[in-house]
């Protein structure tokens, strides 16, 4: 990822893999991480997700529920970002509060965006009196089209998260703008649907993250990968949209998912020299 230029690493913070009882903390594999993305120039950018057995969030043989107890999941978010305050100061710049809560898969019984705002609005107080300089990032949203059985739209669901409350417990939206193909016209318009929700509750300033991306529904060739991570460079680098945030790819294909740059075995594809060399002509 270095040599690419890239200057950001996400990946899941997995709850009851570090807080495997209230209070009681295993970083080793955490530690290890953080620790190689500092001595890389790397920022982290942990998704705090999942539930736990010992909160009463994983049942029915899923993680796959928001937290029964918010302040308990607040009080790992806050340890988190404690920690490494300290141990690598400046690597862990922002975190993620759960991973795609609009849609069903992820938050388990269905959740309009109510629950979720409570959960930010307890959450975002303890982490910031934790370490004050880290962006919380709220939404994380995937696409969903329609609300119905299975999630809630983005724009639904964040227009249900200010209207609970929320406003002001959080520093950053997030949207998973993926794609069907090469054509990104539906994800931009996902992208300036959420910025003119965020604009008129007064948080047009706030950036969208977009921490996953690429071809969802369609399989495409490697060169049409390079045209297609181009693109989302393109738009997303664009000086008349400030409020698109930081763009992050895949690393590497898993599980049958083929949006990474480098393969399952770590073959680099077409896109990764196409990146390198368009990410280090980027300013800053």
């Amino acid at each position: 990822m270095k040599a690419m230029g890239g200057r950001w690493v996400r990946t899941d913070f997995y709850w009851p893999q570090i807080e495997t009882s209230l209070g009681v903390y295993n970083w080793t594999f955490y530690d290890g991480l953080v620790d190689a993305a500092a001595a890389n120039g790397l920022k982290v950018l942990p998704a705090l997700d999942y539930g736990s057995g010992w909160d009463g969030s994983y049942y029915n043989n899923s993680d796959k529920h928001l937290p029964v107890h918010p302040d308990w999941f607040g009080q790992f978010a806050a340890a988190v970002v404690a920690r490494y305050k300290v141990r690598d100061p400046g690597v862990v710049a922002a975190v993620e509060i759960w991973n795609e809560p609009n849609g069903l898969w992820a938050a388990s019984p269905l959740d309009r965006g109510a629950a979720y705002a409570n959960l930010l609005k307890t959450v975002y107080p303890m982490i910031k009196a934790a370490n004050p300089a880290v962006v919380v990032v709220g939404g994380v949203e995937e696409l969903h089209g329609a609300d119905d059985a299975t999630g809630t739209t983005p724009a639904d669901f964040l227009t249900n998260v200010y209207n609970a409350g929320a406003r002001g417990s959080f520093d950053a939206w997030c949207l998973h703008p993926y794609t069907s193909g090469t054509d990104l016209t539906y994800a931009l318009g996902q992208m300036s649907s959420l910025h003119t929700i965020m604009t008129a509750h007064g948080d047009g300033t706030k950036q969208i993250f977009s921490t996953e991306i690429g071809s969802a529904g369609t399989a495409i060739t490697q060169s049409q990968q390079v045209t297609l991570d181009n693109a989302y460079i393109k738009d997303w680098t664009d000086p008349n949209q400030p409020w698109f945030g930081p763009l992050m790819f895949w690393i590497q294909d898993f599980g049958g998912y083929t949006f990474g740059v480098y393969t399952s075995t770590w073959t680099p594809k077409q896109t990764v020299a196409t990146l390198t060399t368009t990410i280090g002509a980027l300013p800053g």
